[in-house]
């Protein structure tokens, strides 16, 4: 509740919730969502990231394949569903952002600001992912696939194209087959090139013996990487105006917050699931895919016994869940007060999980393919972690396909989407605890705090598309994404909750009404709404009907036919209110 000041006579009280009846916002100040599917698809963009991209795969290759589900399934029923129920309550029941919403117990408000702080920096490096898969995007429309072949100016002498097929023909030609995967038939006579060549003559495809086309594409052409985290050298123009095309992007479907970026999910969020099964349907259809998920289905038990495989199976259920991060803060804090938060973290849940194991699927069948096509066998092959799993493995996969481009473009659209749809609601969250954190200044400007939080970020990402830029995102990843989420998932629990919920004046704008009607007796301001002097004039902001809107709520039913008026007399007849009551 706002209070205004007013004339001599009284002061104005602002109602900021209304019943609408299921039509229009319930929260005339911050507004809600335009329907429960806008919310629970935004939900569902906002679990869908690099957690499970390229994470959950990877935990799975180094744990005991099918084994690392027990861990990750346990812990994820125990520890992350229950914080992100908390997170759900808190922001519904509240009305804030993760900032604000700590009013409750001032002692913890470093939980909101390291909330906000992490997604602050998970914000920054998250769109130079999106504009990797935007430089991959429009380099997938090139014939043949710059990834797919050697020679090009980008790649060394240890460049090596290796195929299964290619291997057999030239075989049958009686030729030889160099380290960059080429055949040559020297007759009788096989020559040594020595130094003078791109690499030696030999009897058959060893792959590890050089590099393939997509990791140096990906590190001299797409990253220019350098040496070392403080050898920047300059800026990739290419990589910063894909950045900047990112950030607009972020901004056209942010501009009017909730209002615009509840429609745009149903498109970017809708399709990374099509693209997602699409790709794994034809992935499953490819020689070798079978024998890739068996593989990785055959669970090594002795991983259970291993504290690595639990200590990693708990910060991948805070990452790929997207908790603690202030996003399920900032998401229901737009509900409707009585919205079912129980239903929603079921569904929220389910579907994180089911997109998890989906992805698993779609690797590992990718893996199968790759080592049947290169000839190495499944028990050699070792999936690299993280960024190698999206830009460098699946890349490799890909220029194998038939009409590959289409795969590639396909892939890549969907990496973008699923990387822009946390990065939507991570933008969100910040610059809605900003506004909510000063109220009277910037919640009426919000689109003005928009375009300062995404030019400053813009020019914070600008050092991270130089040489050295692919460096700071595995240290930001490492040191944002990971144990911090943990920790603060413990304060999270630590705050006693139940017992700090005892509502005052300040906490936010959903008081007036429904703490009113459920809570009267511990909240002071619903206390005056009870018992208003003579002196105070009670104002809808809305239609300026003050008698009907004051007399609406004070006629209104509490429960099982009890009244606030005869519920208040009973209270004050019987004994004074308490200094100190919860209400959960």
């Amino acid at each position: 509740m706002s209070m205004e000041g007013g004339d001599e006579l009284g002061v104005y009280i602002e109602y900021p919730f209304e019943e609408t009846g299921g039509g229009g916002d319930e929260n005339r100040i911050r507004g809600n969502w335009s329907s429960k599917l806008d919310y629970l698809l935004s939900a569902f963009g906002y679990t869908f990231a690099l957690g499970n991209l390229w994470r959950f795969p990877y935990q799975c290759s180094v744990h005991g394949g099918f084994a690392f589900f027990i861990p990750y399934f346990v812990l994820f029923l125990v520890i992350a569903l229950p914080i992100c129920f908390i997170e759900l309550s808190l922001g519904q029941f509240i009305s804030l952002c993760p900032l604000s919403v700590w009013k409750l117990s001032p002692l913890f408000k470093g939980i909101g600001v390291s909330m906000v702080f992490i997604s602050c920096i998970i914000s920054v490096y998250y769109n130079i992912i999106t504009s990797w898969a935007f430089y991959y995007m429009i380099n997938s429309l090139k014939f043949p696939l710059p990834w797919a072949t050697c020679g090009n100016s980008w790649n060394s002498e240890n460049c090596s194209v290796w195929n299964k097929g290619a291997v057999e023909t030239c075989r049958l030609l009686s030729g030889a087959i160099l380290a960059n995967g080429s055949c040559v038939n020297f007759g009788e006579n096989l020559v040594e090139f020595g130094n003078k060549s791109n690499g030696t003559a030999t009897a058959g495809p060893d792959p590890r013996s050089g590099v393939m086309p997509s990791v140096e594409y990906f590190h001299n052409q797409v990253l220019m990487i350098s040496t070392g985290i403080v050898d920047f050298q300059t800026v990739n123009w290419q990589l910063a105006i894909c950045l900047l095309i990112s950030w607009l992007f972020v901004f056209l479907c942010s501009f009017k917050g909730i209002k615009t970026s509840g429609k745009v999910v149903y498109f970017v969020v809708v399709f990374p699931y099509v693209a997602l099964v699409a790709l794994f349907i034809r992935f499953i259809t490819l020689p070798g895919s079978v024998d890739g998920l068996l593989h990785y289905m055959r669970p090594d038990w002795t991983a259970l016994y291993d504290l690595t495989a639990w200590g990693d199976a708990a910060i991948q259920v805070f990452y790929s869940l997207s908790t603690c991060t202030g996003g399920f803060i900032m998401l229901s804090s737009y509900n409707r007060f009585h919205n079912n938060i129980f239903s929603d973290l079921w569904a929220i849940g389910i579907v994180d999980c089911v997109t998890s194991v989906l992805i698993s699927s779609l690797v590992f069948s990718a893996i199968g393919f790759v080592c049947y096509e290169m000839g190495i066998p499944l028990e050699q092959f070792h999936l690299q972690e993280g960024i190698q799993v999206v830009f460098v493995f699946f890349v490799e996969a890909l220029s194998k396909l038939p009409v590959a481009q289409i795969y590639s473009l396909l892939f890549f659209t969907m990496v973008a989407f699923v990387v822009f749809n946390s990065e939507l609601f991570i933008v969100e969250t910040i610059v809605s605890s900003i506004c909510d954190q000063f109220p009277e200044r910037l919640r009426r400007n919000h689109r003005h705090v928009l375009t300062f939080t995404l030019f400053t970020f813009f020019l914070l990402g600008l050092p991270l598309c130089t040489a050295a830029g692919i460096y700071w995102i595995i240290l930001f990843e490492h040191f944002s994404a990971t144990w911090p989420l943990i920790i603060i998932g413990f304060f999270e629990v630590m705050t006693r909750l139940r017992e700090l919920l005892c509502p005052t004046d300040d906490w936010g704008p959903a008081l007036a009404v429904h703490r009113a009607e459920l809570y009267p007796m511990q909240i002071p301001e619903a206390q005056k709404l009870m018992t208003p002097p003579t002196n105070r004039v009670y104002r809808n902001t809305t239609n300026g009907n003050s008698v009907e809107q004051f007399m609406d709520r004070y006629s209104r039913p509490i429960g099982k036919g009890v009244y606030p008026q005869q519920e208040f007399d009973q209270i004050i007849s019987r004994k004074p209110l308490p200094e100190k009551e919860t209400i959960i």
